[in-house]
């Protein structure tokens, strides 16, 4: 069964196939059989992610408010939720924010 899991780890590195044994690769949305809508809402909230990270210092993010944050944390939740839907039964997603 495929495993995907939504997390954001650096630039640009938000989405990974985590395989039973081995290391977690990333993937790109192109490779995913999901629609164009869920792709861009998940390309925004990375976006959004990334846009926090300072290029000296990229493992924290520097959040502007507790509500964005708390915004950004809850549209993650419901874009695992469309994931899972999206990929189907035959697909295991995973959040990690």
């Amino acid at each position: 069964m495929p495993h995907l899991r939504i997390a954001p780890e650096g630039l640009g590195r938000h989405l990974f196939i985590v395989p039973e044994s081995g290391a977690p690769r990333a993937v790109d949305l192109d490779d995913l059989p999901i629609g164009e809508d869920l792709a861009d809402r998940l390309e925004a909230w990375g976006d959004a992610f990334d846009a926090t990270l300072d290029s000296d210092d990229t493992a924290d993010p520097l959040w502007p408010s507790a509500e964005a944050e708390a915004y950004w944390r809850a549209e993650g939740a419901l874009l695992a939720a469309a994931l899972k839907v999206a990929l189907g039964a035959e697909w295991t997603v995973e959040s990690r924010f």
